[in-house]
């Protein structure tokens, strides 16, 4: 099992769709960049690929994933 923390809600998403699971509570210590901490197989290989622009999976569960981190955010953040 392999853990990063990263405050890239778009790399968190990425992850969340490869099956990754985030960890709660959400550090929210710095209101500008909270930290999300990911767990699950294969993490360091992923996040590779992703900044290497290589990642593939399922754009729709991204995309969905990504809306439900910018709401969480937000929902957060107030």
């Amino acid at each position: 099992m392999e853990t990063l923390v990263t405050s890239d809600i778009y790399l968190v998403s990425a992850l969340l769709s490869k099956g990754a699971e985030i960890k709660t509570p959400i550090n929210t210590n710095d209101p500008r960049h909270f930290k999300f901490t990911i767990i699950g197989e294969r993490i360091d290989e992923m996040k590779k690929d992703w900044v290497d622009g290589i990642i593939e999976g399922n754009l729709v569960e991204f995309s969905r994933i990504l809306k439900n981190m910018k709401q969480l955010l937000h929902e957060t953040g107030e």
